[in-house]
Formats: C-alpha cells, sequence, structure tokens
C-alpha cells in the first residue's frame, strides 16, 4: 500500500517497539484504517461509520495478538482542508509494561490519527 511508505516516515513512540519499525500493533492499526477507509474520498456523513469501524477492527486484531495487555484505541478523522489539528495525551503509568502507539495515515482528501494505549494486565 502507499500508506505503508509514509509510515516508515513518521517518527512516533511504538507498543514495545522502537521508533520507524513495523510491529504487530502498528500492523493492525494500518491494516483498520486500509480497511475501513482505504482509497475512499473524505464524506462527512461516513466519518462516525469510519471512525468505528477503525477502532472496533483494531480492537478485534490486538486481542488477537494475545499479548497481555488492556487495550485503549482512540481515531480522529480530519478532511485536509488546511485547518490545523494539534493532539496531546498524559498517561500516569509503568513506563516499563505499559506503552502507546499513534500512527497518522493520510490520503489526498482526508487524516487519520490513530492512538493506541497498552497497559499490562
Amino acid at each position: 500500500s502507499e500508506h505503508l511508505v509514509f509510515f516508515f516516515l513518521v517518527n512516533v513512540f511504538l507498543l514495545h517497539c522502537g521508533p520507524r519499525v513495523l510491529c504487530p500493533h502498528r500492523v493492525c492499526v494500518l491494516q483498520s484504517v486500509d480497511a475501513a477507509i482505504g482509497g475512499s474520498t473524505y464524506q462527512h456523513s461516513r466519518v462516525n461509520q469510519w471512525s468505528s469501524s477503525v477502532v472496533e477492527n483494531c480492537l478485534g486484531q490486538l486481542t488477537k495478538l494475545g499479548k497481555p495487555f488492556k487495550y485503549i484505541v482512540t481515531c480522529i478523522i480530519m478532511q485536509k482542508n488546511g485547518a490545523g489539528l494539534q493532539t496531546a495525551t498524559s498517561c500516569f503509568w509503568d513506563n516499563t509494561t505499559d506503552g502507546s502507539c499513534t500512527v497518522r495515515w493520510e490520503n489526498k482528501s482526508m487524516y487519520c490519527i490513530v492512538s493506541v494505549f497498552g497497559l499490562a494486565i
């Protein structure tokens, strides 16, 4: 997919993976976004459906990994129209066992930003 090349260039903290690595958690996000949105053009009426699908697919795939985590997944879908978007997260957790992964996906008409938080059980 054209999006995989882009993701290698994004410098993000990966859930128990090093930066710029295509780890299983990140693969789950990429597959979920591609399955839900793929090559679609931004349509406001479909954003709720897309974001729900991305989150549900991610959780399903993450659970299948069989890792000892509880997961939280968030999804932001935004039309490319020149507007700015800034997000921030803060977590109080155990840095040795818990982690997060944020992936920015884009096509010609929209951005999709998915964050996964993994909390050790």
